[in-house]
């Protein structure tokens, strides 16, 4: 009996190992591709691509100086290639340095007049609003 269990067992295995042939040729599965290996080797890459038209930014750029004045001196020309940071024009700064000039000493006067004002006014209007305020007659 034991010899008929043992052959039951291999049948039921050898017909599930043609089962499961038959069910991988069925699903279509091709087998593995070879692939075959290369040792890698240190090289210096090279990407570029030839072709004809027109290369335009994603979004345009327009410069414009903030100040109203001229140029002075250009250190690019159109269509060269520069790096973030790199100066591309002097301006001239004549008009725009005297007109800060002018603005610091409004400053200055205003910062001025305002330490007086808080001080109680200028000096020689504060003693005539104090002889105003006395009874004597001697205030000049």
């Amino acid at each position: 009996m034991d010899r008929k269990l043992r052959n039951r067992i291999f049948l039921f295995l050898l017909l599930a190992v043609v089962l499961v042939i038959a069910l991988i040729r069925l699903s279509g599965r091709k087998p593995a591709p070879k692939i075959s290996a290369v040792t890698p080797v240190r090289e210096n890459l090279f990407s570029s691509i030839l072709s004809n038209g027109k290369v335009e930014p994603i979004s345009p750029y327009t410069m414009r100086a903030e100040l109203d004045t001229f140029v002075e001196k250009v250190y690019a020309s159109e269509g060269q290639q520069v790096k973030k940071g790199r100066l591309l024009m002097e301006l001239d700064v004549k008009d725009a340095a005297a007109q800060l000039a002018e603005t610091r000493a409004q400053l200055l006067q205003a910062q001025d007049d305002l330490r007086v004002a808080r001080a109680g006014g200028k000096p020689h209007k504060r003693s005539a609003s104090a002889c105003k305020r006395t009874t004597t007659r001697w205030c000049t």
